[in-house]
């Protein structure tokens, strides 16, 4: 999704925990936007890490590492991460435990 000949023909929004999509399928293949987009949540393994995703901004390419983890706190329900990259709706989004990132120039 970093290519800008995808990202420049998507329209994608946030609401709460879900992110929403609308495009021209006769410039973008859906099965593209299925596995190469998320919708992830992430947890930062240190405050530096936490730092870093607050200067994250739209256009910018990260390098990553972490790992998929499931959430639960009290009595909510959990947060299950997926595992698949062709998923979509509810469930089909990550919950990443971020141990890595950088902003790559």
């Amino acid at each position: 999704m970093a290519l800008p000949e995808l990202y420049q023909n998507l329209d994608i929004s946030q609401s709460g925990r879900w992110f929403f999509y609308s495009f021209d399928p006769a410039k973008v293949d859906p099965e593209q936007i299925k596995s190469l987009s998320a919708n992830t949540h992430t947890i930062p393994a240190t405050p530096e890490i936490a730092r870093t995703i607050g200067r994250i901004r739209a256009g910018d390419l990260v390098d990553f590492e972490g790992f998929l983890v499931n959430v639960s706190h009290n009595k909510n329900e959990p947060w299950r991460s997926s595992i698949s990259r062709t998923d979509t709706g509810a469930g089909a989004c990550e919950v990443l435990y971020f141990t890595k990132l950088e902003i790559v120039k």
